[in-house]
Order: structure tokens, then sequence, then C-alpha cells
């Protein structure tokens, strides 16, 4: 349970030089300066092998072609962190993009992985390819997605984070993060609860109590740590639960939304079950989105 304050201190930011993922790294830097945490960047150069005449060949020229762009590049984004007055130390590997951000998040010890994505829907294209993905179905802890194409980025200032939750384990957790980020920031919550109902035809208004109770339950996921110094609103809605998170993303325009994964790989199980991939994939294309795994690390 999370009742004490969350800080980020090393964030991990792996970057192709795409738009997406410089656009990742400007977020990572603006919660770097919240929480003032160091960022490592880093670049894998993949090894391709290539075939011709079925005869494998190794692409070396690509690869040190790669490699001293990333040697030219990789300065300027650490003097763009420092800019903003964050530490930030660069990397160049070359191996599997995938294994070799798993190998550098524990050697650097990281507490969160901000990655970005391609396209105006998240899931379309991710700026590392189908590594994203993995990252997401494997990565230990939390992880901060932002697409190149997305209406909202990571603003300057945090001014409302929107925390849907089905009261799955880890709910506290992320509740707890999402209370941390408000009081730093003075941003509002809006806590949002869906009810099952692809129907259409549940009336909330009609069950006023059972509304009422729900959002007690909402309210009991926030750490008790003195007075509240932020604005906090419990919701209650019916309907397709991915339809209204989306929705709700829409009109409300959250500068960041966190959501909590279960334990089972992320496309089997995130938030609200099988809903999770159309949840991410249109709530990445509006704002940057912030994900917890609930067996994340202390």
């Amino acid at each position: 349970m999370v009742d004490r304050a969350v800080r980020f201190q090393r964030i991990l930011c792996p970057v192709d030089f795409s738009p997406a993922s410089l656009r990742a790294l400007d977020s990572a830097i603006q919660l770097a300066s919240l929480h003032g945490a160091r960022i490592h960047v880093l670049h894998v150069v993949p090894r391709i092998v290539a075939s011709l005449m079925d005869i494998p060949i190794t692409t070396s020229r690509w690869t040190t072609a790669d490699e001293e762009r990333a040697k030219r590049e990789l300065p300027k984004l650490k003097e763009r962190a420092r800019k903003k007055g964050v530490a930030a130390t660069t990397e160049i590997r070359i191996g599997d993009i995938d294994v070799q951000i798993l190998d550098v998040l524990k050697k650097v010890r990281s507490d969160l992985l901000a990655m970005g994505t391609h396209g105006r829907r998240g899931f379309e294209r991710w700026a590392l390819g189908s590594v994203a993905e993995r990252m997401l179905r494997r990565c230990p802890i939390p992880i901060l997605l932002t697409a190149a194409g997305a209406r909202r980025a990571l603003p300057g200032r945090i001014r409302r984070i929107l925390v849907p939750s089905d009261f799955s384990k880890g709910s506290r957790d992320v509740m707890g993060y999402a209370a941390s980020i408000a009081e730093q920031t003075g941003a509002a919550i809006m806590m949002l609860h869906v009810i099952q109902d692809g129907s259409g035809a549940l009336d909330l208004k009609t069950f006023p109590e059972q509304a009422a109770a729900i959002q007690q339950r909402l309210t009991e996921l926030i750490p008790s740590r003195g007075k509240r110094s932020y604005a906090l609103e419990t919701r209650v809605d019916s309907g397709e639960p991915f339809r209204v998170i989306l929705k709700t993303i829409e009109d409300s325009k959250p500068s960041l939304v966190i959501l909590n994964t279960h334990g089972h790989g992320f496309l089997d199980r995130l938030l609200i079950g099988s809903t999770a991939d159309r949840v991410v994939r249109g709530g990445a294309a509006m704002c940057p989105m912030l994900l917890f795994p609930s067996s994340r690390r202390s």
C-alpha cells in the first residue's frame, strides 16, 4: 500500500530519434523536473541480418552508420534535459532492443520507463515497433506512454489526473501514486468506475444508493496522509467500459491518465480485462498514459 509520497528517481527513456520517442523524452524530462529524478537515455542499435541469395549477411555498414548518428544526437538530448534542470546520462548498445532495455533497466535500477508511440491510435505503430508491446507485457516498473500525434502532451503543469478503477488488485497503490502527484502539482483527481452494461439500459439515477456506495469505495482507495490538498471528484458511470473511459478522456481533457495493470500479461488483463488494449489505443492518442503493473517494485 502506497501511503507515503511517491517520487520517481531514475527514469529510463529508450529513443530511436523519431518524433514519438522525442516526445516521450520531453514527458520524462517534465516528470524528472517535478520529482528531482535523473534520466538515462538509451539508444539500441539492432543487429540486422539480411539475406542475399539465401546467404545470411550482417549489415555492419548500416549498424555503424546508426551508431555514429546516435553519437551525434545523444549529446543534444542530454543538453535538452540540462536546459530544464534535469541531469541525464546517455548510452548506446548493440543487440536485441527489448533485451537491452530490460538489461539497462535492471542495471540503472530504473523506477519508470518512458516510451513513445507512433500513429493516431497507440497500438497501430510503436516508436520501437513491437518492442514497446513486449515491454508492456514484461516490464516490472511503471511505463509512461506518449504518442507523437497526441492532441495533448504532458504539459508543463499537470492540472487534472484521471484514474479509472475496477477495484482490482493494485488499485490502492495506483491511487497512492495519483495522490502523490496531485499533492506535488496541485492537480485535481477524477476517479472513475464503470459498471459493465452493454445494453445501455442501466440508469444509475434510479439506483442512487448503489452509486453512492461505489463512490464511497473509490474514496476509500485514497491514502490517508492528513488533510487532502487537491480537489477530488468520484464518478460512477455505466456502459461499455472502454467506450466510457475514452469518452471521459475526450470530455474531461486530463493532463495524465493513470491505469492499473493486473499481473497476467498486458493484453490479457489490464484495468478491465479484454477491453484494455482499446483503452490504451484510444487513450494514448489523446494524452499521456501512466501504466502501473500490480507487481511493481517497492
